[in-house]
């Protein structure tokens, strides 16, 4: 798809992303600052995903992240496992906020809470 755009629709993309990148820097950066406000940023996990799918990349052999394993069967167990110890960090800490959200997230519902 990249190779089909001009080099105009290029720059213009990647403005776009830039600018996206940008701003959910500036957001983070706010969420980070108001937790150390709050000295909550040690007792805090923070779950970021800006996608509506799950990402998993083996960063030894993919240091970019241009392969999601994320639905390869080879993975699923090991997609299973750490969703898994996410759940059981959620628990061991009494943070119920990703249980009660409305939305859901990072496809959690298969294996937690109880995962």
């Amino acid at each position: 798809m990249w190779n089909d755009l001009t080099d105009r629709e290029r720059r213009e993309a990647m403005a776009c992303y830039y600018a996206s990148i940008t701003e959910i820097d500036a957001q983070y950066g706010r969420l980070i600052r108001r937790l150390e406000e709050r000295d909550a940023l040690n007792n805090t996990i923070v779950v970021f995903n800006g996608f509506d799918f799950d990402e998993l990349y083996n960063l030894d052999e993919d240091p970019y992240e241009m392969r999601n394993r994320a639905n390869d069967s080879a993975c699923a167990e090991r997609l299973r496992e750490l969703v898994a110890q996410l759940w059981r960090k959620i628990r061991e800490t009494g943070d119920d906020a990703l249980s009660n959200a409305n939305h859901p997230i990072l496809k959690l519902v298969p294996y937690g809470p109880e995962g």
